[in-house]
């Protein structure tokens, strides 16, 4: 039962002590502060983080347009080399083309052949010259009636209503433009020769004006449009490449699409993002987003993007455009994928301050089993050396602490003790001689107190005897003078003098016998009737009262 109750007590000091208190105070403070400190780290790093990849952003959407406009230009300039060629090719064939022309008017002019039979000639030669492979020319009038065609079904056939690019009428603008120019370029819809289905070409056109012929040939530009898309493909495929190793392809990529939100290229290493997305249409809510932002670059437009499965995931973008290629080139990065580098050092931080929570508990725990272990024997020793009242011997707590080799304050607590236990056993020994002593004491005291106390009974009877006596005389006395100073009943006076006689027998004078037996006081004057008896005479007396009399009857004073 003794040890059961240590057992116990040990526990609820070990829970209950300051020292485990304060313990897991400072391991509590620690893990706060640590996850505060995590928590300040963690969103500074993702801000810097976020801000770095902003940066990033904006100089990889720079350096795209500035590669698509160097690409760009390169492109343009093969464009532009390539018609001129072409236009050179076809002004150059059509001057020979002229001189044949004229050859046969020439035979005409003397008269070696008539004019029809040159012009028949002459048109049957045009059908039937090539240039570079399978080009021809074709001659028609003034009246866009055909003249020389490799297709035959076109000869005789007027040949109005082939559009250029503004949906004008090709060649009856090229007629009007030849009445003032020897020459003239234009793009138009024209047969193929292979299919005679209308396409695309670069048409020259000269004028013969002794004949009145109009001599043409047409090239496609298809071609030149294939090597131009085989060269967006090769810019695109460039820019693939270098945007797939720069750092944004790792929280982000590119995306190009143009004004109608077909998606050119879209580039980027996230594994959660769909990259075949070329040539489909953008969403276009995000196609918003993005156009609404273009040039803004003091700060990211945010817009939602579904990811492979189709979770909605937030993405920061920096848009430009790029007008001559009609191109919306966006630099985006991935939110979550910028918060998970931060996230990642947050839960690693977390675990080492996991773990060094749990060392530092264990450490505390086995500190204060140390610590309580002790400090419950010298309790448990304190309360059976209370319940023994004091006469213990060679108490086995207290004997196994003092018994250890160490020499901490615990020893020294249990030392210090032993050394209250013999203090107490002697100061009570002292207590109880002392207290049997004061009992003698006390007794004597009583007993002397109890004689003196009645002495002092009899004296205060006596007195309060004597007192009563006293108190009764002078009530009599005050009763007495009471009746004096009323001056109550019958008092003899004299008839003549008008003097009164006292108890005594005297006879006093009547304001003396006033004044000795009453609070009355008299002083002398002369009433009205004495002083005329007495001054009446007199002229000065006569003077004042007149004054006197003026002063209280003022004289009447008329409005």
């Amino acid at each position: 039962m003794h040890s059961m109750n240590l057992s116990i007590l040990k526990k609820k000091t070990r829970l209950r002590t300051i020292r485990s208190k304060i313990l897991t105070l400072i391991i509590g403070l620690m893990v706060f502060t640590s996850m505060v400190f995590t928590f300040i780290t963690t969103k500074n790093y993702q801000r810097e983080l976020t801000a770095h990849y902003h940066k990033l952003s904006k100089e990889t959407l720079s350096s795209t347009i500035r590669i698509i406009d160097s690409e760009y230009n390169d492109l343009l300039s093969y464009e532009i080399n390539s018609i001129k060629t072409q236009r050179s090719l076809m002004e150059n064939t059509g001057k020979n083309l002229l001189l044949m022309i004229n050859s046969f008017y020439d035979l005409h002019k003397t008269g070696f052949l008539t004019e029809l039979t040159a012009k028949e000639l002459c048109l049957k030669n045009i059908e039937e010259y090539r240039y570079k492979k399978n080009n021809y020319f074709f001659v028609y009038d003034l009246n866009l009636t055909g003249l020389s065609h490799p297709s035959k079904e076109m000869v005789g056939k007027n040949w109005s209503g082939f559009e250029d690019l503004k949906k004008r009428d090709a060649l009856q603008l090229v007629r009007e433009n030849l009445k003032t120019e020897k020459k003239n370029f234009t793009v138009f819809m024209w047969p193929r020769l292979e299919d005679m289905k209308p396409v695309k070409q670069i048409g020259f056109f000269m004028y013969y004006p002794q004949w009145k012929w109009i001599i043409g040939t047409a090239l496609e530009m298809g071609y030149i449009e294939k090597i131009s898309c085989a060269k967006e493909k090769l810019i695109l495929s460039k820019l693939n490449k270098i945007l797939g190793q720069v750092s944004l392809s790792n929280v982000g990529g590119i995306i190009i699409f143009n004004s109608h939100g077909k998606v050119i290229l879209h580039t980027s290493n996230l594994k959660d993002i769909d990259l075949k997305l070329s040539g489909m249409t953008l969403n276009p809510s995000i196609q918003n987003y993005l156009k609404k932002s273009t040039g803004n670059f003091s700060q990211p437009v945010e817009y939602p993007y579904p990811n492979k499965n189709q979770k909605q995931m937030t993405q920061s973008a920096f848009v430009d455009y790029f007008k001559s290629m009609d191109w919306y080139v966006a630099a985006f990065v991935d939110n979550q994928t910028l918060k998970k580098p931060g996230s990642a050092i947050a839960a690693r931080h977390s675990a080492i301050i996991l773990m060094f929570s749990m060392i530092g508990i264990a450490f505390a725990v086995f500190i204060s089993k140390k610590i309580a272990s002790p400090l419950a024997d010298l309790t448990q020793y304190a309360k059976n050396l209370a319940n023994s009242n004091f006469k213990l011997h060679d108490d086995p707590l207290l004997k196994s602490i003092r018994a250890n080799d160490r020499n901490d304050e615990i020893k020294q607590l249990a030392d210090a003790f032993a050394f209250m236990e013999f203090e107490l056993k002697k100061n009570l020994l002292d207590l109880k001689n002392y207290q049997q002593n004061l009992e003698h004491l006390i007794e004597i005291r009583t007993k002397a107190l109890s004689d003196t106390n009645k002495d002092l009974t009899k004296e205060i009877q006596e007195r309060k005897r004597l007192e009563e006596k006293h108190n009764k005389l002078i009530k009599e006395l005050q009763k007495a003078l009471d009746n004096v100073k009323m001056l109550s009943g019958l008092l003899p006076i004299c008839s003549n003098c008008n003097k009164i006689r006292n108890d005594k027998g005297d006879w006093n004078e009547l304001e003396d016998y006033i004044e000795s037996h009453s609070d009355v006081l008299f002083t002398h004057g002369l009433c009205q009737t004495c002083a005329d008896k007495l001054y009446g005479h007199n002229a000065w007396y006569i003077k004042s009262k007149n004054k006197k009399l003026r002063n209280q009857n003022p004289p009447h004073q008329t409005p």
